[in-house]
């Protein structure tokens, strides 16, 4: 969890886009938490793996991972958009768009081949946020991306408090995650 402060308060400028609140001109105080998420990111970006950082809403999971990887990833981060349940094929899509390939995406198979030559062009964190509303497919086919042989790919997956119980519910995905992180209200820390 990350508190904003009034702009008098802190001497770093975090962009207004990294709060959903968009406080233009805010400043970000880095709490033990969100120092924490910035250690794991820093080591799973490294190692290249899954992780999954997940807690109550509100807590500054995506926030805290948001300013993380603007500092450890600035130019090879991607954030698709993909509605809660919403198909592979939409899946797909998203990581076309945000990508921002050229043209149409290619129909059937031709999207998946396409996607892992993108993929392995250079390395990228792909971060799947709200990643609760994930299919069992695309939990399947984000683990598969990811461990292609020619793919340069971390995979962070980040959401609500019950986003480990799905993921747990899809044995391939679950069990290539390197590490996750349950974001608290710090009266629940240990």
């Amino acid at each position: 969890m990350s508190f904003w402060i009034h702009r008098d308060h802190v001497s770093a400028t975090a962009p207004a886009n990294d709060h959903y609140l968009g406080l233009a001109g805010a400043r970000n105080l880095p709490t033990t938490a969100s120092r924490l998420t910035q250690r794991h990111l820093a080591t799973v970006i490294k190692d290249r793996v899954l992780f999954c950082v997940h807690g109550d809403i509100g807590l500054g999971r995506t926030f805290a991972v948001n300013t993380s990887l603007r500092g450890l990833a600035p130019d090879n981060t991607l954030w698709p958009q993909c509605r809660k349940g919403a198909p592979l094929g939409t899946l797909r899509n998203a990581l076309f768009c945000t990508l921002a390939m050229p043209g149409d995406p290619p129909k059937g198979d031709g999207l998946g081949q396409l996607l892992l030559e993108v993929f392995a062009e250079q390395y990228r964190v792909l971060v799947c946020d709200e990643a609760q509303g994930l299919t069992g497919n695309s939990l399947e086919y984000l683990q598969t991306l990811w461990e292609n042989r020619c793919t340069q790919l971390t995979v962070i997956l980040a959401g609500g408090d019950n986003c480990l119980q799905r993921i747990r519910s899809c044995p391939g995905p679950f069990s290539r995650i390197l590490t996750h992180q349950r974001r608290r209200l710090p009266w629940q820390l240990p």
